[in-house]
C-alpha cells in the first residue's frame, strides 16, 4: 500500500524539483529513494568521505588539512592506551557505532582488525553486542559520541547494568561541542546515566587521568562504567599523578571560605575562579570531582561537619546532573547543604564557541567568582 519511486539521482536538482512538485498533490504515502554521492563535485571529499564528514580547515587545492595547534585528544589517548594493553590482554575489544575516526580509534581498528568491531549507526545493537561479549568473558569498550549513546538507554539499563556486566562506555565529545549544533551537545549524559543503577559515571579532567581511569576499568571490581570526556583538554591542568580511586575527589587548591567541586572539563575555569577570589581575600578550595558516581561521601561529610559552603560546576544540564547528585546526598544527611550549582540550563542549547556559551550561562571563571562572592556575602 506504499508507492515507491527510485532510485532517483539526487544531484539532478531540476528533476528533483519537478518530482516533488508532482508528488505534493498525492493522497497516499510515497517513498522516494534518492541516491547521492558524499562530497559530490570535490574529488578529495569523494575519495575520503569520512574525513570530510566533519573537517577542520584544509587547503582547497590539495585537500590536505591545515596545520593546527597540537591538542591533547582524549579519544587518541584512549586508543593508544588500549592499543598497548591489548598486546597482553586478548580479551579487550573495541566497538564503534560508525564513528571510528571521530572517536579516535582508527589506528586501533587498523592495527587490530580482529579486536575491533564497527556496528554501524546502530547504537542499540552496539550496546547489546557489547553485553554479549562481556557475558562471554571479553572486555568490551564501546567508543561512542556522548550524544548518540542516549539512543541506547534501554540497552544500557537492561542488557548491561541489570546483569552487572563489565562493559565500559567511552563517551567522547561530552559537554558543549561548539559548532556541531544543538543535537550534538553532550550536555545530558550525566543526567540520564546517573539514573541507571549500578553504573559508575567518571569524568576525567585530563588525558593523564583518563589513562588512570582506563587502568582501573581493567580491574575485576570495576563493573559497568561510563567514562565521559570532551574531544580535547579544555585548558591548562595541574599534573595528574597516582592511580584512580572511584568515590574520591582530588584536592587541587586549599581555602577555608568555601569549596568548589569541579567536574572534568570545568576544572580550568574553577581554578581561575578560585584565583580571582583569592586576589580579593576569599579562600576557595577546589576539588576535581571526576567520580560523579559514586560520590566522595567522606569529603562531603567532612565539609558538612565544618559547615563549609559547597558549590558544584559541571558541563551538563542542571536537571539531574552532578549538582543534583550532591543535593540528593545533602537531603539525606542532616546539616549538609549545597550553596550553589553551576550548570547549563534545563534547555536545548544552540551552537557557538564554547567560551562564549560559558560566559552566556555564567559558567566562566569571572561569573562563577562573582556569584560565589555574592552568596558568601563577602
Amino acid at each position: 500500500g506504499i508507492r515507491y519511486l527510485g532510485p532517483v539521482d539526487g544531484h539532478n536538482i531540476e528533476y528533483m524539483n519537478r518530482l516533488f512538485r508532482r508528488l505534493a498533490d498525492e493522497k497516499e504515502p510515497v517513498i522516494v529513494h534518492v541516491m547521492t554521492r558524499k562530497g559530490k563535485g570535490y574529488p578529495y571529499a569523494e575519495r575520503e568521505p569520512e574525513r570530510f564528514h566533519g573537517t577542520g580547515p584544509f587547503d582547497l587545492k590539495t585537500g590536505v588539512p591545515l596545520p593546527r595547534d597540537k591538542e591533547a585528544l582524549f579519544g587518541k589517548t584512549a586508543c593508544a592506551f588500549l592499543s598497548e594493553r591489548v598486546k597482553t590482554d586478548k580479551a579487550i575489544t573495541v566497538i564503534n557505532a560508525a564513528m571510528t575516526s571521530g572517536t579516535g580509534f582508527d589506528a586501533f581498528a587498523k592495527a587490530y582488525p580482529e579486536r575491533h568491531f564497527d556496528a554501524g549507526i546502530a547504537e542499540e545493537h552496539t550496546v547489546t553486542m557489547a553485553a554479549g561479549m562481556a557475558k562471554g568473558g571479553l572486555k568490551p569498550y564501546v567508543a561512542v559520541y556522548d550524544t548518540f549513546l542516549q539512543r541506547a538507554y534501554d540497552q544500557i539499563m537492561e542488557d548491561v547494568c541489570f546483569q552487572k556486566l563489565p562493559v565500559v562506555f567511552l563517551c567522547d565529545h561530552a559537554g558543549y561541542v561548539g559548532g556541531d549544533g544543538g543535537s550534538h551537545h553532550g550536555l545530558y549524559g550525566i543526567s540520564y546515566l546517573r539514573s541507571i543503577p549500578g553504573l559508575s559515571v567518571i569524568c576525567p579532567r585530563s588525558c593523564a587521568e583518563l589513562e588512570a581511569v582506563l587502568a582501573w576499568t581493567l580491574t575485576e571490581n570495576a563493573g559497568p562504567v561510563a567514562v565521559r570526556y570532551p574531544r580535547a583538554e579544555t585548558g591548562e591542568m595541574p599534573p595528574y599523578q597516582g592511580s584512580f580511586v572511584p568515590g574520591r575527589f582530588e584536592r587541587l587548591t586549599d581555602g577555608g571560605d568555601a569549596c568548589l567541586l569541579a567536574v572534568g572539563s570545568m576544572v580550568p575555569e574553577c581554578l581561575e575562579a578560585a584565583k580571582l577570589l583569592r586576589e580579593q581575600g576569599i579562600g576557595i578550595s577546589v576539588y576535581s570531582a571526576s567520580s560523579v558516581r559514586p560520590l566522595d561521601e567522606k569529603l562531603l561529610r567532612a565539609l558538612a561537619e565544618k559547615g563549609t559552603p559547597v558549590f558544584t560546576a559541571e558541563e551538563n544540564e542542571l536537571a539531574g546532573g552532578f549538582g543534583s547528585g550532591v543535593m540528593e546526598w545533602c537531603a539525606e544527611h542532616a546539616g549538609a547543604k549545597l550553596a550553589g550549582v553551576f550548570a547549563f540550563p534545563d534547555a536545548y542549547v544552540s551552537h557557538g564557541a564554547r567560551k562564549m556559551r560559558l560566559r552566556e550561562y555564567g559558567l566562566d571563571a569571572s561569573h562563577m567568582a562573582e556569584t560565589i562572592k555574592r552568596k558568601l556575602k563577602k
